[in-house]
């Protein structure tokens, strides 16, 4: 004799770690693009333009003399949007689904570095 198991419970995901993964990731990359912008406008919205313009050396942007915010920053957000699109390229089965993510996240950047064109803070 066997049982049958409940229906009413929603089937696990195989990939929940990785979703949630790419969120908090996902996440990251805003609230640094944010902080970034509000602190150097004009340098962060050319290193993001570098960045979704797939740039192969986006890094090449900061100089020595630049603030630490900037020079750790970008490096951080060069990694994290690295991170992003490595795993949405290599464990997202449906290739039409993995270019939506990635073209989602670039817009979201985009529309960060819009939104602040208007309400720059000078710290």
């Amino acid at each position: 004799m066997f049982c049958l198991k409940s229906l009413s419970h929603e089937p696990q995901r195989i990939n929940q770690n990785l979703q949630m993964k790419m969120k908090l990731v996902s996440i990251l990359l805003n609230i640094i693009t944010h902080r970034l912008l509000v602190l150097h406008f004009e340098k962060t919205e050319s290193f993001i333009n570098y960045i979704l313009a797939d740039d192969l050396n986006p890094l090449a942007l900061v100089v020595d003399t630049e603030p630490e915010e900037i020079k750790v920053g970008f490096s951080l957000l060069l990694s994290l949007w690295s991170v992003f699109k490595h795993n949405v390229e290599a464990n997202v089965g449906l290739r039409i689904l993995a270019n939506a993510l990635l073209e989602e996240q670039r817009r979201v950047l985009s529309c960060l570095v819009r939104a602040k064109k208007g309400i720059v803070v000078t710290i």
